[in-house]
């Protein structure tokens, strides 16, 4: 407004100049450039003088570095977009499609209790701030439990139209979002087509398992049979592909050999083509065609796990109305697990008595089957402890595993104190409650175990088997696997001894006579070896290890099966 006036007052003493001063052309000159430069700044100041909120209309770029040399970039036009967010100065145009099913814990848009712990709840509270060095979120993660930059980077990609997954836990933030909606019956189809469309682009085992259940519980609990085909039957729990299937091809039984308690796969890794034509010879000749068919007379009488979802908050009965959403769990059958059980050992003996011809038919068979596979199986050695350790990618799942261990016993314990849970399931006798308490008590020991074992960590694996050995002959079976590779044949065999004589190992595995049949020869082909190789014997136990064994052993025993928690 003062450069109005003082622009006007210029003007009237110009033009007052110029009538007393006619004939000076300066002054004309100065009259007409002072007029132009008039006409050019009130139309700038007309322009810079609107509102703040015209003003933000302009556009603007939120770019993020996900990756050394990838880029987002989140494209805001204006500030009438219903899916437009501001968090802290940050602008973000979310995706129109994922945009109604985002969950917020507080501001103007919430839609959840806070209380309800949903991983994937936005916070406009929370901090967000960009970072040059792009931080990896990993599994199981939770919005709030990210930096201030992980938040930005996740919010910048729920911007994009999701095509490019940077980070594995941007998908299962949103996963966890989805599987919320599901279990709600809210947006079903959306979030399936969403999932599908996660699946397409990620090439993750556990993504691919959590999200198929998702799917899978809405096929089940809404009846959504539709769904059913969409569903990878290959990323499906082996429960699920059982329920969802009337039959199970070679590679299906090759997959459920430890499930069935079939333990003895040295032919299934050392000539898979072979195993799986003679499992294939021997299904086709039972049931006229290369599968194996079944069928429950009662599925019904089945005992039901739960299903197990990503999102952890979802995981608990108060969450599902007060319920637990279980399915019948197939492998829970004796006699199903029997009948698969017999199907891979008759094709263990049809390849073994194959061999046997083949070697006695051609003597260099022998010497030339024994470096190929040598050849095969070379593996690193570990430089500090001098034994071999596993591949990357087989010690990267070994300790994935862990987590998910923690996760399944701290899932486990938390379902003992839930009075719903323990209403729902079927009573238990006292066996089959030792039996539970002494496989959620071993269980993360044994996974440990198994990632330091593929770690080359030979001599701690050993101290954690040797802790597990009464839990189940599944310990005992790895540490003979382990010292007969170390030549050990005489230790293999008494843990062996030791772990068979337990009371409580006979309890663990006294419905699964196959099992125990199994071990039983490979507790008598342990001894022939140990006898047969006294010169190169190198065990390191002594008689006061074994006599602490034994001791342990009863102790434990004790402690179970009196109950004494």
């Amino acid at each position: 407004m003062k450069d109005i006036f003082y622009t006007v007052i210029g003007l009237i003493f110009l033009l007052w100049l110029g009538v007393w001063l006619w004939n000076s052309g300066i002054i004309w000159i100065i009259l007409i450039g002072l007029i132009i430069f008039a006409v050019v700044h009130f139309r700038k100041q007309h322009k810079t003088n609107k509102p703040s909120a015209i003003k933000s209309k302009s556009k603007e770029i939120i770019p993020v570095k996900v990756h050394k040399t990838q880029s987002i970039e989140s494209h805001v036009s204006s500030e009438s977009d219903s899916n437009l967010i501001r968090i802290q100065n940050h602008t973000f145009l979310i995706n129109p499609d994922i945009f109604e099913l985002l969950y917020f814990s507080d501001g103007p848009l919430q839609n959840i209790d806070p209380n309800a712990e949903e991983p994937s709840a936005i916070s406009f509270n929370l901090p967000i701030d960009i970072s040059d060095n792009f931080e990896e979120l990993g599994y199981y993660p939770s919005y709030q439990q990210c930096s201030a930059s992980q938040r930005y980077n996740y919010l910048c990609w729920l911007c994009t139209d999701l095509s490019s997954v940077p980070d594995i836990g941007f998908a299962f933030i949103l996963l966890d979002c989805l599987e919320r909606h599901i279990v709600n019956n809210e947006q079903i189809d959306k979030c399936v087509d969403l999932i599908l469309k996660l699946q397409s682009i990620l090439k993750n085992k556990s993504f691919s398992y959590y999200s198929t259940t998702s799917i899978a519980y809405a096929a089940f609990q809404f009846k959504r049979t539709d769904l059913i085909s969409k569903i990878n039957l290959e990323n499906c729990s082996p429960q699920l592909q059982v329920l969802f299937k009337n039959q199970l091809s070679t590679n299906d039984l090759i997959n459920f050999a430890k499930l069935v308690h079939f333990t003895n796969n040295r032919y299934i890794k050392r000539y898979p083509d072979l195993f799986k034509k003679a499992l294939s010879a021997d299904l086709s000749k039972k049931y006229g065609e290369p599968y194996f068919k079944y069928k429950f007379k009662d599925i019904s009488k089945l005992s039901k796990s739960p299903l197990m979802f990503s999102n952890m908050s979802l995981n608990e009965p108060m969450l599902l109305n007060g319920k637990i959403f279980a399915l019948p769990d197939p492998f829970s059958s004796v006699d199903f697990c029997a009948d698969i059980y017999k199907e891979l050992q008759k094709a263990h003996n049809l390849v073994k008595d194959f061999l046997k011809i083949k070697r006695a038919a051609d003597p260099t068979f022998s010497k030339e089957e024994k470096n190929k596979y040598q050849s095969k199986s070379k593996k690193r050695i570990n430089p500090d402890t001098g034994y071999p350790m596993s591949t990357d990618k087989q010690i990267k799942s070994a300790k994935d595993n862990i987590d998910m261990t923690k996760d399944s016993i701290d899932y486990h314990r938390r379902q003992l104190n839930d009075p719903e849970y323990l209403k729902f399931l079927p009573k238990k006798t006292s066996a089959q409650k030792i039996r539970d308490k002494v496989y959620y008590d071993f269980l993360l020991k044994k996974a440990k175990a198994m990632y330091l074992y593929k770690c080359g960590k030979w001599d701690d694996a050993e101290k954690e088997w040797l802790e597990s050995l009464f839990s189940g002959l599944d310990a005992a079976n790895r540490l003979r696997i382990m010292y007969q590779k170390e030549n050990r044949f005489k230790d293999a065999v008494k843990v062996m001894e030791i772990a068979w004589n337990s009371p409580l190992v006979q309890l663990m595995e006294g419905d699964y006579p196959e099992l125990t049949t199994a071990f039983q020869k490979q507790l008598k082909t342990a001894k022939n070896k140990a006898d047969k190789k006294t010169d190169i014997d190198r065990s390191k136990l002594k008689d006061k290890d074994f006599d602490l064994l034994q001791q342990n052993s009863d102790e434990l025993s004790n402690k179970y099966l009196n109950n004494n928690n």
